[in-house]
């Protein structure tokens, strides 16, 4: 399969991960992910949890931002 690279940051900071696999503390930079459709779920420091599924080009250098503090 060909890659892509997925950014992710939030405002203010959360747990993030790609797929089933937890990347860590935002900001999240260069995670190399499969091109497609990507499933992407973020946790605030409040334990709400936000979900997104986003198209990624093959090759291409993509960013997602979550503003966690805006209206949902």
């Amino acid at each position: 399969y060909q890659t892509a690279t997925r950014e992710i940051y939030t405002g203010p900071w959360a747990r993030g991960w790609i797929g089933s696999r937890e990347r860590g503390t935002t900001p999240i930079g260069e995670a190399t992910v499969p091109s497609g459709t990507v499933r992407l779920r973020i946790v605030d420091r409040d334990g709400r949890t936000f979900n997104r599924s986003v198209r990624v080009a093959p090759g291409a250098t993509e960013n997602v931002f979550f503003d966690l503090e805006g209206p949902q």
